[in-house]
């Protein structure tokens, strides 16, 4: 387990929609006062941890399958976010690079849940011993999100978020204020 500071291009998100506003606009102020280091960090696994078994699901359409894991391929972007959403998109909100904490083996697994139960996480919703199981299931949820036509690192979803209005204004106005 190491922690470790990304920038938004280099984690891939499962999902567009921020999903509790709320809970951004907290997260969104702690970042922009200064205070997104007391924060517990968002996590993030290799994306290299993905095995074939993710694709052998989905048998009914291999092509899109192979297609979505030669877009898993490409370099640069090479973390899934597997916790933290709204932290980590208040951070880049606020031109943080996320402070996250990478999981590297499966004992790492024990180790978050260990930190959960004793204050230092808020939570860890992933049940699964292996993080491959974690990796493939963030491949699953990819695949069956496909309708959405959402795939994209963090930068892309915030540009996205950004131009398309989805976000509260004062947000987009800070971020495109120090943007340029």
């Amino acid at each position: 387990m190491e922690r470790r500071i990304l920038e938004p291009e280099q984690i891939i998100a499962s999902e567009y929609d921020v999903g509790n506003e709320s809970i951004l606009k907290i997260y969104f102020r702690i970042f922009d006062k200064g205070h997104g280091s007391d924060l517990p960090p968002p996590i993030v696994i290799r994306k290299d941890l993905v095995t074939g078994r993710a694709l052998e699901l989905f048998s009914e359409d291999q092509s899109d399958a192979q297609r979505l894991y030669s877009e898993l391929r490409q370099p640069g972007a090479d973390y899934f976010l597997i916790d933290g959403n709204h932290r980590a998109v208040a951070a880049a909100l606020c031109h943080v690079a996320p402070n996250v904490l990478e999981l590297e083996t499966d004992q790492d697994l024990n180790e978050v849940r260990k930190m959960v139960e004793g204050g230092g996480l808020f939570d860890f919703p992933h049940t699964e011993r292996r993080l491959s199981s974690i990796a493939d299931e963030f491949v699953r949820f990819l695949f069956r999100r496909r309708s959405s036509n959402y795939f994209g690192t963090l930068q892309e979803r915030i540009d996205a978020l950004i131009s398309n209005g989805d976000l509260p204004r004062y947000m987009t106005q800070k971020y495109l204020k120090e943007k340029y």
